[in-house]
């Protein structure tokens, strides 16, 4: 069994009130972006804004930890998703997505109410998420120390 750990971002705009999410080629279901963390070339936040990058060309900054979810794709394999809330700290207009891996098709911004009508993983997102979403923009996060 292998333990593979995976850092997603969870982008909001506010200004606009929208999350960034990203589909791949052939599928109808949307998620946060992310992947596979390197962890002999970066540390966890560095993965999330590679990935970020690599998947939707977006720059971020991650503010908090939200939570920590497993996820076995194959019923042997172990994915450790680590989900980072983050900020937009570029322009947040969508531009050529060229995924280097090929996977990611479509990167795209949508609000709470778009939400309702697609196909989301993982479902928090579409549901308690939003309602949780002022307190934690403004709660001191723990998890993150600037030393």
């Amino acid at each position: 069994m292998a333990v593979r750990i995976i850092c997603r971002a969870i982008v909001i705009d506010q200004e606009n009130a929208k999350v960034l999410l990203v589909r791949n080629a052939g599928q109808s279901f949307w998620y946060p972006p992310g992947g596979g963390w390197e962890a002999e070339q970066e540390s966890v936040l560095e993965c999330v804004v590679r990935e970020t990058f690599e998947e939707a060309k977006i720059k971020i900054c991650p503010v908090r930890l939200l939570y920590v979810q497993e996820f076995r794709p194959d019923n042997q394999d172990i994915h450790l998703e680590l989900f980072w809330l983050a900020n937009p700290i570029s322009e947040t207009e969508i531009k050529d997505i060229h995924d280097p891996h090929g996977i990611v098709e479509e990167a795209r911004w949508f609000s709470h109410e778009d939400l309702h009508s697609m196909v989301v993983y993982p479902k928090r997102i579409k549901e308690q998420f939003w309602h949780e979403l002022g307190s934690m923009l403004t709660s001191p996060n723990p998890f993150l120390k600037k030393e």
